[in-house]
């Protein structure tokens, strides 16, 4: 009987100490404020690229850093370490994307804003030229009907 005991006090033991491995395969939290950069991704109108699938990668690596989808204000926010040499994919479902690489500053974040191609001011030209060209061509047809 006092084996038996013994044995049962050798098996209690055991599985007392198997229970704190038991509870590591729970989730942890840990929250602390750092800085990051955010990137800000919108259509030519100006509407935020909102829920667009992106990959960033370190330059040169094989495996993202990091994937996800762009948020409601089409922002894709990250901590970059000491890392500076960036790309940045973006696909949204409508076709549209950025396939671009960047770089930080040492000293920190950079701000920088890529235009859409054609300034206000180049629109602006643009539209009076074919408003222009337009009036030019009604006014060829005009006077050639009535002679």
């Amino acid at each position: 009987m006092a084996t038996s005991n013994k044995i049962q006090s050798l098996f209690l033991l055991l599985l007392l100490s198997y229970a704190p491995l038991a509870l590591s395969h729970g989730v942890g939290l840990a929250m602390a404020r750092q800085e990051a950069q955010v990137i800000w991704l919108q259509h030519a109108d100006d509407t935020p690229l909102a829920d667009a699938d992106y990959e960033l990668s370190v330059v040169g690596a094989n495996t993202p850093y990091q994937t996800g989808q762009t948020d409601a204000l089409g922002r894709v926010v990250f901590i970059p370490g000491d890392l500076l040499r960036w790309r940045l994919r973006v696909f949204s479902e409508d076709g549209h994307g950025v396939d671009k690489t960047f770089e930080l500053t040492a000293a920190g974040a950079i701000h920088s804003h890529d235009d859409h191609g054609y300034s206000h001011i180049t629109k602006l030209i643009l539209g009076i030229g074919i408003l222009l060209s337009v009036f030019g061509v009604v006014m060829l047809f005009v006077k050639r009907s009535k002679h």
